[in-house]
């Protein structure tokens, strides 16, 4: 193979069966197949092939392919092996391995597709300016650029007096070619002049063969608004009407039998309107655009840099939902110029969407001085602070960020005055979005759910007008939410997956994620076979979240699979490990202290109460828990005090609760009003009863049993008014209804066997039933995703029985993996005569 020491030759060559396009960042077989690669393979083939017979480092890969992530080794082996193996037997020879230092692409002379020289190029463009007008075209593309600026990258020798001049030759000539383009094209226009609020909002339409040129001519536009200090809104579809303000800019190519394209070109802000066509090669398409752009809208407020180039870079990866690659891109931004303040502010945005809230913190507090900025700036770092840190929020911060800050239970009704006190038809594009779901938000927090419905739904009408379809679906996800919290579970469900279908198929995972989780953990399955299609879909969802490098989706979708793991342990823990360690690294303050009280939780349907309490323990006294949801510290404290017996200590955490001023009906009035009627306090226990519905109990309750706890106080509240005979009959009709559904649900079965072994308790209980009751759960408790909760109540059920019709041979009465649950065990021995029945 030949050594490359030089300036490529190109920015074509054929690889095996590629032919790959480092100006379009593409590679494809023939003219425009797939590479039958995966993204990740791809991308690491593109990086290769840029410094041909030259080491790429394996720190080098990670940082441009994987954004600087850390993924294990075999993820890299694995792009490795799917490109050597579409390269055949010459694949090791063409992709050479460095021992723990990287990979080597080795590309001879002959590979390389040689276009005509530059100056014969320019030369035929200079005879053929008035016919055929050129553009400017890009000095560099964006997928040069982002390998150049990437930290440590391969260097390689070039002659720069050679690129200089060239460069200077190309610009010169461009620029009167230019010239002549528009003479021909039509007088240049008059300035647009926008409103300082107003986003560029860009709707791009080319043939599906041709997705490299929507991203060329993103990046375009991008450049040219960037420079002028303007945000940019993709829209997905035409728009049609505008609901908020913004200039548009509407492309729409068609290819042409010779093999360039024709361009229409609308650029419009109120009731100004600009349109030109364009009819030409498409790579000089995106130059027509910057024309176009440089022309129409005020003078540029920034000037071009190697910076800037790296920023926008990231900006269109973002609009173009390859989040990763947008952190990259403000990555090499920030490692150019560290103190560039709007790549810190893009890098923080997108990390707080994704879930990263830690590194997002720590860019924001490495801003410094905000003082010089404008007030767009100023007000955008301001609510990302109050999207991390509300407790830090200024009160001279703007009106977004005390909004944001408002944003919980007790500062909801003043954020939504506030929202509903700003006119949304004067905000651009992305500050009338904010507003509007603000306001949702707000409304959610507050109750009003039929209200934030309407408000969402208007919101997405907007949108969908606008041909905005990436903000019209991420509003159906919120008001799915809406929907759900008034009770209409299937409509609900339907909205959600509604949403996240539609999201990602315009690309956008990272908000596709949130409504799919959602709808997938209100389909609760049941045991059996679809318990493994739910866990199947929930490992689906946590690679898509790793793929886009979303930790709060990963979060969000684990948790939903724990539950579904429960009954294999080794797996259970491997995926608690995995969600502190997610936690730890990427959330702070509250929201790290509910995933930590999440996994102590998890330890309630395994018994280990023991547990529950070190772990309580031990997150207080490392001073983690500073702000920590209190309510449900004690709530966890009062829960397994009970389960293990220490009746009074669990009453004291109750007292807490209520000196802290938490009202025990937002807690478990159910579960307390058991243990009320189990201390001797019948007064306390029928208060609580009045906050539980166990005589409408709904079983798609979260909690299976809250109802049955309380249908079990009120029947035991029989025995301390001395009339235990009525016990019995208060649990019955409920047993029944169990037994009588053909249907029944695995929270149907953990009510069953909870009722029916405490029943065997109970003066004239029905064995028959009781025997009944043992079979349906044994049965259910066999299957795939049952649950400990379950097995447990089973196998405490099967012991009572046994006893009760006078078996010596009962085993032990708690099951070996749950020895900790004192009450059940203690409470058993006193039903059957083993032990003296305590009064309290």
């Amino acid at each position: 193979m030949g050594s490359f020491e030089t300036f490529p030759p190109s920015q074509q060559l054929a690889i095996g069966p590629w032919r790959i396009d480092l100006e379009r960042n593409t590679v494809v077989v023939g003219r425009e197949g797939p590479s039958g690669l995966t993204p990740r393979a791809e991308q690491l083939l593109l990086l290769l092939a840029r410094y041909p017979n030259l080491l790429v480092t394996r720190e080098q890969i990670l940082e441009v392919v994987w954004a600087g992530r850390v993924v294990e080794d075999a993820a890299i082996t694995n792009c490795v092996w799917q490109i050597r193996k579409a390269l055949g037997e010459a694949g090791k020879e063409r992709l050479q391995t460095r021992a723990r230092r990287g990979y080597v692409l080795s590309v001879d002379d002959g590979d390389w597709i040689i276009d005509p020289s530059p100056q014969s190029r320019l030369a035929n463009a200079d005879q053929n300016a008035v016919a055929q007008p050129a553009p400017v075209a890009e000095a560099a593309s964006s997928s040069s650029a982002s390998v150049a600026d990437a930290p440590s990258a391969p260097t390689r020798s070039v002659s720069q007096p050679l690129r200089r001049g060239l460069s200077a030759a190309t610009v010169i000539v461009l620029i009167v070619m230019a010239a002549l383009y528009w003479r021909s094209w039509g007088h240049a226009p008059e300035h647009i002049k926008p409103q300082p609020q107003a986003d560029l909002m860009v709707s791009v339409a080319v043939p599906e063969t041709m997705d490299w040129l929507r991203a060329n001519l993103l990046r375009s536009v991008v450049e040219a608004a960037y420079l002028r200090g303007t945000p940019v809104v993709v829209a997905q579809k035409p728009p049609q009407r505008i609901g908020f303000v913004a200039t548009v800019l509407q492309i729409d190519v068609a290819a042409e039998r010779s093999g360039d394209v024709k361009a229409n070109m609308a650029l419009r802000h109120g009731e100004r309107r600009i349109d030109k066509v364009y009819a030409g090669p498409a790579t000089e398409l995106g130059g027509a655009v910057k024309v176009l752009l440089e022309e129409a809208l005020p003078p540029t407020s920034a000037e071009p840099s190697p910076a800037g180039d790296a920023f926008v870079a990231g900006l269109v990866d973002d609009l173009r939902f390859d989040y990763l690659g947008a952190l990259a891109g403000y990555r090499r931004a920030l490692a150019i110029r560290p103190g560039f303040f709007d790549a810190k502010i893009a890098m923080a945005w997108r990390l707080v969407d994704l879930g990263a809230l830690t590194e997002a913190q720590r860019i924001l507090n490495d801003v410094g001085s905000i003082s010089g900025l404008s007030d767009a700036q100023r007000c955008r770092y301001e609510l990302l602070i109050a999207r991390v840190s509300p407790e830090k929020t200024s009160e001279h911060a703007c009106a977004y960020a005390q909004i944001q800050a408002g944003l919980n239970p007790t500062g909801a009704k003043e954020a939504l005055r506030r929202a509903e006190a700003i006119d949304i038809r004067a905000l651009g594009a992305t500050e009338w979005y904010w507003v509007q779901a603000m306001a949702v938000e707000a409304k959610q927090y507050l109750g009003l759910h039929t209200e934030a419905e309407f408000r969402a739904r208007q919101a997405e009408q907007i949108a969908a007008e606008a041909g905005w379809d990436q903000a019209r679906w991420q509003f159906q996800a919120v008001r799915c939410k809406s929907i759900l919290y008034t009770g209409r579970n299937e409509e609900g469900v339907r909205a959600c997956n509604e949403s996240a279908d539609a999201l990602e198929a315009i690309g956008d995972l990272s908000s596709a994620l949130p409504p799919r989780i959602l709808a997938a953990r209100l389909e609760r399955p049941e045991p059996g076979p679809t318990t493994a299609t739910q866990r199947a879909l929930y490992r689906r969802l946590i690679d898509q979240a790793r793929a886009i490098g979303s930790p709060q989706n990963e979060i969000d979708a684990l948790d939903a699979l724990i539950a579904l793991d429960r009954d294999d342990p080794p797996v259970w823990e491997s995926h608690l490990s995995r969600l502190r360690e997610l936690a730890d690294r990427n959330y702070t303050g509250d929201m790290r202290a509910r995933v930590i009280y999440n996994l102590i939780t998890e330890q309630i349907p395994q018994r280990r109460f023991d547990r529950v309490l070190a772990q309580v323990e031990a997150f207080d006294h490392g001073g983690q828990a500073a702000s920590r949801p209190e309510l449900t510290r004690l709530y966890l404290k009062a829960q397994a005090y009970f389960a293990l017996d220490r009746l009074e200590d669990a009453v004291g955490a109750i007292g807490e609760m209520e000196r802290n001023g938490f009202d025990l009906a937002d807690t478990n009035p159910c579960l307390f009003s058991w243990l009320f009627v189990e201390v001797g306090k019948p007064e306390q226990a029928r208060t609580l009863l009045k906050a539980c519905p166990y005589e409408q109990w709904d079983s798609r309750s979260k909690a299976g049993l809250r109802g049955d706890w309380g249908l079990l106080a009120f029947a035991l509240l029989h025995r301390i008014e001395r009339e235990p005979e009525r016990s019995w009959p208060t649990v019955r009709p409920r047993i029944d209804e169990l037994l009588a559904n053909e249907h029944l649900g695995r929270l149907e079965a953990e009510g069953l066997a909870f009722l029916a072994r405490h029943a065997t308790a109970m003066p004239g209980a029905d064995l028959q039933r009781l025997e009944r009751a043992l079979a349906v759960t044994t049965d259910m408790a066999k299957k795939d995703g049952a649950g400990p909760n379950l097995r447990f109540g089973v196998h405490v059920l099967r012991w009572r029985l046994c006893k009760r019709k006078g078996g010596n041979d009962c085993g032990a009465v708690l099951p070996v993996w749950a020895p900790h649950d004192r009450l059940e065990a203690r409470l058993a021995e006193e039903a059957v005569g083993l032990r003296t029945v305590s009064r309290r």
